[in-house]
């Protein structure tokens, strides 16, 4: 029982995480039918951002967080704008090209800047159990990953259908052709949604 407890308790955590992962993975697949190759580079690179926030310049670690989204989200607006828009989003090929070449260039500029060397991340939850028997531990960090994983579910749920922004990217995601004749404004809402899917990644790094 115990160790049935421990394995719960440890792939609950780790899930999470992905969970996060995934829904930044998703939220650019859903509107445009592309797996973002550079994804988890742009995950990467928020991490660093918030590292050096925290770690550098001495910013509380949440504070560095939330100010490493918001850094993820205006590069990744960047990119959809200038490497991105300007490809017909039906044609998949020239997109699949440059999601994999930001993979490389980012993940070489990087390894320039901050070397291939793990760095550990400040924790963000406290460390110790909430409870524990035996092997089995259930970790502040294991609660809180799920605690924030909630949120951000909650926080996405509304803004995708409460709001004119998170319903336009839901028309864009359902009929890219059909949103465009009754007035939504493609790229900028393709491009919501990849400043929206970078912060998230952000947040899964840190996570992580």
């Amino acid at each position: 029982m115990e160790l049935f407890l421990a394995r719960l308790f440890d792939g609950l955590s780790s899930g999470a995480t992905y969970a996060v992962i995934a829904v930044a993975l998703v939220l650019i697949y859903k509107a445009t039918t592309l797996i973002n190759f550079a994804q988890g580079e742009l995950a990467m690179l928020g991490s660093f951002f918030a590292y050096i926030l925290a770690i550098e310049q001495g910013i509380p670690l949440y504070l560095a967080i939330v100010l490493a989204m918001l850094l993820s989200a205006v590069l990744a607006a960047g990119i959809e704008r200038v490497l991105i828009r300007p490809f017909d989003p039906s044609d998949h090929l020239p997109l699949v090209i440059i999601t994999l070449g930001l993979f490389l260039v980012i993940n070489a500029v990087a390894g320039m800047i901050w070397g291939f060397d793990p760095r550990s991340f400040p924790r963000m939850f406290p460390e110790g159990d909430v409870w524990s028997m035996g092997i089995a531990r259930l970790r502040w960090y294991t609660v809180g990953t799920m605690a924030t994983v909630l949120i951000l579910l909650v926080l996405l749920t509304l803004l995708l259908k409460k709001t004119k922004i998170g319903l336009a990217f839901r028309a864009v995601s359902s009929n890219l052709e059909s949103s465009g004749l009754v007035g939504v404004r493609a790229g900028p809402t393709l491009q919501f949604g990849w400043m929206l899917a970078t912060a998230v990644g952000t947040l899964a790094g840190a996570l992580f």
